[in-house]
């Protein structure tokens, strides 16, 4: 467990953990920060290992309906 929290540090380093992060989920733009996308495994392996679009933005294929659920559960 604490390699692993190590890890996350190591990750979020390379964030502020309170700066915007923009993704682009469908045809749908979604505002959160490095902590709490860092939360979910999956959502933190897409920050630290894609590129972002042109505008910034971190492209994930999915249904932007259903995503907004799984932020507001990373922000509780």
């Amino acid at each position: 467990m604490a390699e692993e929290e190590s890890q996350l540090m190591d990750d979020l380093y390379e964030f502020n953990p309170k700066d915007p992060v923009v993704l682009q989920v469908g045809d749908q733009k979604f505002y959160s920060t490095a902590a709490t996308l860092f939360k979910s495994k999956v959502l933190e392996d897409i920050l630290t290992t894609r590129e972002t679009n042109e505008d910034g933005s971190y492209l994930i294929d999915a249904d932007p309906g259903l995503f907004g659920h799984i932020i507001r559960f990373l922000r509780h």
